[in-house]
């Protein structure tokens, strides 16, 4: 269902960046496994040397994946399901979609500061 709605949006011309505080490099090889690293342009990992200041809910390493497109960061919208994907988005002034299909509701999402929270992420299809 990810992988197929993933597939979708990059087929739109949607351009995808991942930021996880996950090894960049473990990120790659499960989206290859799947078959769908290619639809991102920019994957960041947690920096190495690992740097505690330099992760989420930091701005840093949105800052950095988007100083690596040429995305307008006022045309961004930065998707997750944790609060501090929340506090992440908000700290880079960026549109935070939520998706409550985590541990945090959606009641949760937009009261931490979510724009708009979406029950699955399916349904960013329907927005985009």
């Amino acid at each position: 269902e990810v992988e197929t709605t993933i597939k979708k949006l990059h087929e739109k011309g949607i351009e995808l960046l991942i930021v996880s505080s996950n090894s960049a490099k473990m990120i790659k090889a499960a989206l290859s496994k799947i078959g769908i690293e290619n639809c991102f342009s920019q994957i960041m990992g947690r920096p190495i040397p690992f740097d505690p200041d330099k992760i989420k809910p930091n701005p840093y390493p949105i800052e950095k994946a988007l100083s690596k497109t040429t995305s307008d960061k006022s045309q961004c919208w930065y998707v997750g399901d944790d609060l501090i994907d929340v506090d992440s988005a908000k700290a880079c002034g960026i549109t935070m979609l939520g998706v409550a299909s985590g541990k945090y509701s959606k009641d949760d999402l937009l009261k931490r500061g979510a724009d708009k929270v979406i029950d699955n992420f399916k349904d960013i299809l329907n927005i985009m």
